[in-house]
C-alpha cells in the first residue's frame, strides 16, 4: 500500500463519531479509498436512519480531504458510488499534484470534546468571522451561532432534555452506561465508548456516577426527582459557553448529513485552531428526527412530548422552518480538557 495513503487514512479516524464508535472501515486500491459505513457501531436509538454516522463519516472525509493535501493529493469525493451498496458512502481518488496545505490540518489530532464549563466570555469578533468563513464554498450546509445570553439557556435546557430522558429510560440507560470505560486499562483495549474522566464529573459527583449505572438505583432516585436535577445541571453547564451553534442541513437525506459532518468538522477544526473549547450537544436532534418520523417505539408519551417539544423550541430559535438541524454544540473559551478518547487501529483492507 502507498505509504501516503495510509497515513491520511491514520489521520482520518481522528474525525468525532457518537460514543466514539467509529462506525467505518476501508478498501484501498491504489490511489482509490473506499469508505465503508459499519452501521451497528452507533447508538442504536439515536442513530435514526444511521443520521450521526453519516455525519461522522462526514468529518471523516473532511479529514481525508485536508489530509491528503498535506501529503501532495487532491482528494476527488464520490458519495454512495455503487447504488446497490447503501453502506459505501465514499470512493476518493487521489489525484497527485501541486496542492496548498489548509491551516486546518495541524489540528486534526489536537481537536478534542470539552465538557467542562467555559468562561462567561464572549466570541471575539475575527472568531465569529473565522468560524463563520469556515465552511465558505460548502454547498448544502450553513452555520447559526447563538451569542445571547437568554437564548444560550434556552439552546442548554432543550439539549439537556436528553440526558433526563435518558436517565427515566431503562434501554437508553443501559446504553449509555455501557459506552463509558471506567479504568485506563480499558481504554486501551476498547475499540468504543467515552472515558469517565472525559465527562469532567467532580470526585463525589463520579462515585454517584458509578452508582447510576445500576437501574434499580437510578430508578429509585428519579423518584425523588433526580433526573431533572441531573438535566438541570447539564443545562446549565451547557449554557456557559460564548455561543451556542447549529449546522443547518438542506434536507434530511444520507448526503445532506454527509454534506454537514464535512461542515461540522471544519467548524470544530477552526475552533481548535482559535483555541476554542467545543462540545457537541445534539442527542436531542437524532431523538426528535425519530419521533417526528412516528418510530416511537418503547418511548412513554411524556417523553415523546418533551423531545419533540424541546426540538420545536431549537428550531424556533436556529430559524429553521424546511431544512434540517443536523448538529447542534456549544463553543467558547475554556480549559485543557482532562481526558480524550483514543482511536483503534484502522481497518483496512486492500484489493488486489
Amino acid at each position: 500500500m502507498n505509504e501516503a495513503i495510509r497515513l491520511i487514512i491514520e489521520d482520518a479516524v481522528w474525525a468525532p463519531s457518537g460514543s466514539n464508535s467509529q462506525p467505518w472501515r476501508f478498501e484501498v486500491s491504489g490511489d482509490t479509498i473506499d469508505v465503508h459505513m459499519i452501521p451497528d457501531r452507533d447508538h442504536p436509538i439515536l442513530n435514526y436512519k444511521q443520521g450521526g454516522t453519516y455525519i461522522a463519516h462526514g468529518a471523516l472525509i473532511e479529514n481525508i480531504v485536508l489530509s491528503a493535501m498535506h501529503h501532495g493529493y487532491t482528494a476527488e469525493v464520490l458519495l454512495f458510488p455503487e447504488h446497490n451498496n447503501a453502506n459505501l458512502t465514499a470512493r476518493i481518488s487521489m489525484v497527485a499534484g501541486n496542492t496548498v496545505e489548509s491551516s486546518l490540518y495541524p489540528f486534526i489530532r489536537q481537536r478534542v470534546t470539552n465538557r467542562k464549563a467555559y468562561a462567561d466570555t464572549q466570541l471575539t469578533e475575527t472568531e465569529t468571522k473565522e468560524l463563520e468563513k469556515s465552511i465558505a464554498g460548502l454547498k448544502g450546509a450553513s452555520l447559526v451561532l447563538k451569542t445571547n445570553k437568554k437564548e444560550r439557556e434556552i439552546i442548554g435546557k432543550c439539549s439537556a432534555t436528553m440526558e433526563r430522558i435518558a436517565l427515566e429510560m431503562r434501554e437508553l440507560h443501559r446504553l449509555f452506561f455501557e459506552e463509558i470505560i471506567w479504568r485506563n486499562d480499558e481504554q486501551s483495549r476498547s475499540e468504543k465508548g467515552l472515558p469517565i474522566q472525559s465527562l469532567e464529573l467532580p470526585p463525589p459527583a463520579r462515585v454517584m456516577f458509578r452508582a447510576l449505572k445500576h437501574w434499580p438505583i437510578a430508578r429509585a432516585l428519579n423518584t425523588i426527582g433526580f433526573s431533572k436535577i441531573a438535566a438541570s445541571g447539564n443545562a446549565a453547564t451547557y449554557a456557559k459557553s460564548a455561543a451556542a451553534g447549529a449546522i443547518i442541513a438542506v434536507g434530511d437525506n444520507a448526503k445532506d448529513f454527509i454534506t454537514a459532518g464535512r461542515a461540522a468538522q471544519r467548524v470544530w477544526l477552526t475552533g481548535t485552531k482559535l483555541g476554542l473549547s467545543f462540545q457537541p450537544i445534539t442527542g436531542l436532534v437524532f431523538m426528535a428526527r425519530r419521533f417526528e418520523a412516528g418510530d416511537t417505539k418503547e418511548f412513554e408519551d411524556r417523553h415523546i412530548r418533551q423531545a419533540l417539544g424541546a426540538y420545536r423550541r431549537l428550531k424556533d430559535i436556529f430559524g429553521v422552518r424546511n431544512e434540517a438541524i443536523a448538529f447542534v454544540f456549544r463553543i467558547g473559551h475554556g480549559t485543557e480538557p482532562t481526558s480524550r478518547s483514543s482511536r483503534s487501529v484502522p481497518h483496512i483492507t486492500e484489493k488486489i
